[in-house]
């Protein structure tokens, strides 16, 4: 009922334009309903200094139907790099997508091989990291952009390509020989009030400046002084109650109720506002954590036995203590088809990877067991190595006398243990003894899966069984 909509004025007639434009977007404001977001952030990188659209807002009729209030934002045309760099001619490059894919060229003319975007990303691959920023300052204005970064960050503009490779432009300055990000796609603006200061990079070029303290702390300063002038939260404030009446009002001449739906999104985009800048504040004085936080750690749980003394193990959570590996979680990877968990030794270094789960029991003996299955599991070459390589199930501490290798179908593989607890337990409860139990890859090279039904713990008779079991 209300597309969004690409319009290129100049489409049959060579010479026309609409108020100087050839080409521009219309956002129905599907995904910001307050129409306030993309004006907001585009002004304030504008601010910054970072080239970005400048937008209006508009009442769209077509053949006469009525489609609403949408948008208008100015796309990245030549008409825009002529307004923004002394040369239009350069190459313009177009996400979603790293920029190691084959992004869209939309102007210039750059070489079927993307030659300037490869350079950018072998100098962003530097493992040294002096060499690192040395060779991507050559090749990007690192000024602008830790600006570009500080707006994206400032607005959480979670979609943009610091945190999600997607919604910007790159474009190769003929004039400077180097490369400016340009924001694109920014309406869903402010939407984590809370999300740190120095979040998580995504994309190949934010991460690898990131790393680097000396652009680090370039970084901070320039949300610092944003947060004194641009992005100052009465300046921000001010700029919402500019735009929010013009707005209401054009709604209300289409439809009251719509109206007032807008005033409850515009009353919620400024706190979110307020609160990211009160955030930001914090976390730049100390405060408040700058940087992703681990999530608390969950407290081991009390396996639930069935009348046959079996309960299943909840809570898994992978650990890489030496070396590379994949671990993940294959839905169909387990004994017939069911979910498995994986290990894949990676590198050159001898690996030890695992999956493990917290768990609390009574006094007692226990076998934890489970259907594993390994492939090319090489043994790490050394003859004094202890514990021993392999594929294996056991608990934090204990290790059993034989282990898998080479390659083997699916078999069962049990381990057994015993729990004795000191002390008691509240208001006359069992003592109980927290156990970490463990499905670990060992070894050079190979991997393993373990049968994620087929994993459970059962309590058995005291003078049951010997300690380890195949």
């Amino acid at each position: 009922e209300k597309p969004g909509l690409t319009v290129k004025i100049n489409q049959f007639v060579t010479a026309q334009r609409f108020h100087g434009l050839r080409k521009f977007v219309l956002n129905n404001g599907v995904q910001d309903p307050s129409y306030l977001c993309e004006t907001i952030g585009y002004e304030l990188w504008r601010a910054a200094g970072v080239p970005a659209p400048r937008t209006a807002f508009v009442r769209l009729a077509l053949n006469g139907r009525e489609l609403g209030l949408y948008i208008l934002v100015e796309s990245a045309s030549q008409d825009f790099l002529a307004a923004n760099f002394k040369d239009p001619s350069g190459n313009l490059y177009e996400g979603p997508g790293e920029i190691t894919d084959e992004l869209d060229v939309d102007k210039g003319g750059a070489a079927a091989d993307r030659a300037d975007l490869r350079a950018l990303a072998a100098a962003a691959e530097e493992s040294d990291p002096a060499a690192r920023l040395a060779r991507i300052e050559k090749l990007l204005d690192l000024d602008c952009f830790a600006s570009f970064l500080a707006v994206e960050v400032i607005t959480w503009h979670w979609d943009g390509y610091a945190m999600a490779s997607n919604n910007y432009r790159v474009y190769r300055d003929p004039a400077a020989s180097r490369f400016v990000f340009l924001p694109h796609g920014a309406d869903q603006l402010f939407q984590d009030p809370g999300g740190p200061l120095e979040p998580d990079m995504q994309a190949l070029v934010a991460d690898a400046v990131m790393a680097i303290p000396a652009f680090r702390e370039r970084y901070r300063t320039r949300v610092a002084e944003l947060l004194c002038g641009p992005a100052a939260a009465p300046v921000l404030a001010g700029r919402i109650d500019a735009f929010a009446p013009r707005i209401r009002q054009a709604l209300a001449d289409i439809d009251p109720e719509l109206a007032e739906a807008h005033d409850g999104a515009v009353a919620g985009l400024a706190e979110q506002v307020a609160q990211r800048l009160r955030s930001l504040d914090d976390q730049l004085a100390g405060r408040a954590p700058s940087r992703p936080q681990p999530p608390a750690e969950q407290p081991p749980a009390q396996p639930v036995f069935d009348e046959r003394g079996i309960a299943r193990i909840e809570g898994w959570k992978p650990r890489q203590e030496a070396g590379e590996s994949t671990m993940d979680v294959v839905d169909d990877g387990g004994k017939d088809g069911a979910a498995a968990f994986h290990i894949a030794a990676e590198g050159e270094e001898p690996c030890i990877a695992s999956w493990r789960a917290r768990v609390l029991v009574p006094a007692g003996r226990f076998v934890l067991s489970g259907m594993l299955r390994v492939a090319g599991v090489a043994p790490v070459e050394d003859p004094d190595e202890d514990p021993a390589s392999g594929v294996c199930l056991r608990i934090s501490g204990a290790h059993p006398d034989r282990k898998l290798l080479g390659d083997s179908p699916w078999r069962t593989f049990k381990f057994e243990f015993e729990a004795a607890p000191e002390g008691g337990g509240e208001e006359d409860a069992p003592p109980l003894e927290e156990k970490q139990l463990v499905c670990e890859l060992r070894a050079a090279a190979g991997e393993a899966w373990f049968d994620c039904d087929s994993l459970v713990l059962t309590r058995i008779e005291p003078a049951e069984g010997s300690r380890e079991e195949e």
